[in-house]
């Protein structure tokens, strides 16, 4: 698919985060590696990624050097790869011993399995990492710190560098739907349903 077939609306109301990853392919695939990691069932994994994946990008803002240069396309990475190893390096790297409670201790809270939740982390670091990785080299090697900002929906200056790692390339056919409309800048209305509908109401 390409870029300009998106037709992105460059609003403050409709910027990328992370969690627009749920609306395409590469989602589902991350959200069924999970399931077979974990033997969590579908709705424990999505409350978990919901936590997970904001909480750790908030931790990466302060990070440089989160990379996996293994990780050369999203698709294969989540499937081939070994997300749980991966991502306990990369936790075991970047964050603090206080960091790590914190954010285990939430298990309890979100009503999951504690080794399970563990796990869960992992698996967002490694696929956080791995994102990073690559729109990194798509945009020339900028810091970690700048793209953080965009993957937490809060500018659109990389949405195009995040979108480009999310979805389908030219060459890669068959891994979405040409027609996919993915939720970066996408309109929503009423009866639009995504992952965020269940858990927070929908954006």
């Amino acid at each position: 698919m390409k870029l300009a077939n998106l037709n992105l609306d460059k609003s403050k109301d409709n910027m990328a985060n992370i969690l627009d990853i749920f609306r395409t392919h590469t989602g589902e695939r991350l959200i069924t590696r999970a399931g077979e990691l974990t033997l969590l069932d579908k709705q424990e994994i999505e409350r978990a990624f919901i936590f997970t994946l904001p909480a750790l990008l908030s931790i990466f803002r302060k990070t440089e050097g989160l990379s996996l240069e293994q990780a050369q396309d999203l698709i294969s990475f989540i499937e081939k790869a070994d997300l749980t190893s991966e991502g306990e390096k990369i936790l075991n790297q970047h964050l603090n011993k206080d960091q790590f409670q914190n954010l285990k201790s939430c298990a309890d809270m979100l009503e999951i399995d504690k080794e399970a939740f563990q796990n869960i982390l992992n698996i967002s670091a490694a696929f956080l990492a791995a994102t990073i990785t690559q729109m990194n080299k798509i945009e020339k090697d900028v810091k970690v710190s700048d793209l953080i900002p965009t993957l937490s929906g809060q500018d659109v200056k990389y949405d195009e560098a995040f979108i480009s790692t999310i979805v389908k390339h030219d060459e890669s056919p068959g891994i979405i739907d040409s027609s996919e409309k993915i939720a970066l800048g996408h309109k929503k209305d009423d009866n639009d349903q995504s992952i965020l509908g269940g858990y927070s109401g929908g954006r």
